[in-house]
This record gives structure tokens, sequence and C-alpha cells, in this order.
């Protein structure tokens, strides 16, 4: 199931669920609010898996995720469990 998050459409998965995390844009700068207690580090890929920005989520509150054009991108979130991913719909 996809929720629509002010200018971003996310499709959810379990790291994404968690209300932990708010993705939106403000001026096609993708970025997350993030209030949890674990670290993660993050991708943002192209929708033809080009590798377009990488970081970590090293304190809370908001971190850019990067400017991007209107378009998909997957970002992909590493934590202790694993590997998570989620489309995201920047328009």
């Amino acid at each position: 199931m996809s929720k629509l998050l002010n200018s971003l459409a996310v499709e959810n998965n379990s790291v994404f669920t968690k209300s932990n995390y708010t993705f939106f844009t403000i001026e096609n700068t993708l970025k997350v609010n993030y209030i949890g207690d674990e670290y993660y580090s993050y991708e943002v890929y192209s929708i033809t898996g080009k590798l377009l920005s990488e970081g970590k989520m090293l304190s809370k509150g908001v971190v850019n995720l990067g400017v991007f054009k209107t378009g998909i991108y997957i970002v992909k979130v590493v934590d202790n469990a694993g590997v998570n991913k989620i489309k995201v719909l920047i328009k």
C-alpha cells in the first residue's frame, strides 16, 4: 500500500511503517525526519540503479538525503536487522 506524505508518494515496508520516520520534500530536497534511537545508513538510487546519494542518520531530527528532480527514486536503509528499500515518487 502507498501513502502520500507532502510531495512524496511512499511505498511502505517494515522500516518505514515505524513512527520514527516521516519523509518529505522542500524545494526538491528529499528529507527524512528521524526520531528513533537506532542509527541507520541510507542510499538513494535512480530508478535505473545509479547511486545518487548516501550517508548516515546519526542523530534525531531532519536529515537531508539530497536534491532531486521530479521522478522515481529508491531509498535503501541499512539497519541492524538488514536492508530495507522504499520507492519514492517526487512530484
